[in-house]
């Protein structure tokens, strides 16, 4: 990333931090510029593997990624919506009758950052939540809604599928 991407960014965050706080005091922008200065550093280092002779690079997006991210965004909000719209029939149901439970999902996703993405994305579709992940086996501990309808292994091929995608994506 170049010196003005790096200026953007840290602007941006300065920015932000002031339309969120809404003052101009000189506390604030200390504030403001420590905070900046920490989300910068820690989002560079999470988002840029590349240090080469203590220059930072930022990763290169290619086209393939490109086209993983603009058919990810809408798969996941086809899931979100078919979730959403089966939690709403299970409130609306005249009488309760939930079989919940907790599965275990063993994941092949490469590193750490796609595992956690992949436990935000499932506690994200309602009817689950990631109650634990246990990082050095790449194993998420997903608690579902109702397991009568689908069964462990339906949602172990959901998770497996949106798994697939963010392989694609962080491949």
């Amino acid at each position: 990333m170049s010196f003005f991407k790096a200026g953007a960014l840290w602007c941006s965050l300065m920015v932000l931090w002031i339309s969120l706080t809404g003052r101009l005091d000189f506390g604030f922008l200390a504030v403001g510029i420590a905070v900046s200065t920490a989300v910068f550093r820690l989002v560079w280092r999470t988002f840029s593997p590349r240090h080469e002779g203590g220059r930072l690079e930022s990763p290169r997006i290619g086209f393939a990624r490109l086209m993983a991210f603009l058919c990810f965004v809408p798969c996941f909000l086809w899931d979100l919506l078919k979730a959403t719209w089966e939690v709403s029939l299970l409130a609306l149901a005249p009488k309760v009758d939930l079989h919940s439970g907790i599965i275990r999902v063993n994941s092949d996703v490469p590193d750490k950052s796609s595992l956690v993405f992949l436990a935000n994305l499932i506690t994200l579709t309602p009817g689950t939540l990631t109650l634990d992940a246990d990082m050095s086996r790449h194993d998420l501990f997903v608690h579902v809604l109702d397991l009568r309808g689908l069964g462990t292994e339906a949602v172990r091929s959901d998770i497996s599928d949106l798994e697939a995608r963010i392989g694609r994506l962080f491949s």
